[in-house]
């Protein structure tokens, strides 16, 4: 069957004017972020992609916490959603392996083009009936809170190397992992590990 889908990928709220499109066009199926009153109207629900496997890492910042921890693995979701954040049935899940090297901007070129495929086999599935919803098991939520980009950027020295190593790649190329040099801040963008043998007393 043929679904009608309203769209508002570009910004955090929805204005009463879209809200207006979207009941005017009686919208099967939404793709957003959205308030009650708009989850009410579409008969298959709302949609969204987040970049986790769901529910590892809800909240605003799942790349880059993902590259924090020094996971293997990067994930993607769609779900439906509900009024709590990143907590919907889940739709379809994709798992996709990463390197120690790959940094915040190349990872989320990486994730937003097979994202867009997710959706359009998201949105498939819904017109389709092929895709059975599934819960969130909130036993395995963990969180990726928004940044803070003078507390959670900031090198400590004292960390391990892969934790400094993991933090640069996590907030490269924005907002930039610092430190300060000469009481000057410097953003660093690109670091590598190196075997301990070299040198022990660096």
């Amino acid at each position: 069957m043929g679904i009608k889908i309203f769209l508002n990928i570009k910004s955090e709220s929805i204005n009463p004017n879209e809200i207006n499109s979207s009941k005017t066009s009686k919208s099967d199926l939404v793709v957003k972020i959205l308030p009650e009153k708009v989850l009410k109207i579409p008969k298959l629900g709302c949609i969204n992609l987040h970049a986790s496997k769901l529910p590892k890492y809800r909240g605003a910042s799942p790349i880059n916490y993902t590259l924090l921890n020094g996971d293997q693995h990067a994930g993607l979701t769609t779900f439906l959603l509900d009024m709590n954040v990143d907590t919907g049935n889940i739709l379809l899940q994709e798992e996709v392996p990463i390197t120690n090297e790959i940094t915040y901007g190349d990872l989320y070129i990486k994730l937003s083009k097979l994202g867009a495929f997710l959706i359009r086999d998201t949105i498939k599935g819904i017109s389709n009936n092929s895709i059975i919803p599934s819960k969130q098991d909130n036993n395995f939520a963990t969180f990726a809170p928004k940044i803070n980009n003078n507390i959670d950027c900031r090198i400590i020295w004292n960390n391990s190397c892969f934790d400094i190593h993991n933090k640069i790649r996590a907030f490269s190329p924005r907002p930039g992992a610092f430190t300060y040099f000469n009481n000057k801040r410097v953003k660093l963008f690109k670091s590598k590990i190196y075997p301990h043998n070299i040198n022990k007393n660096l």
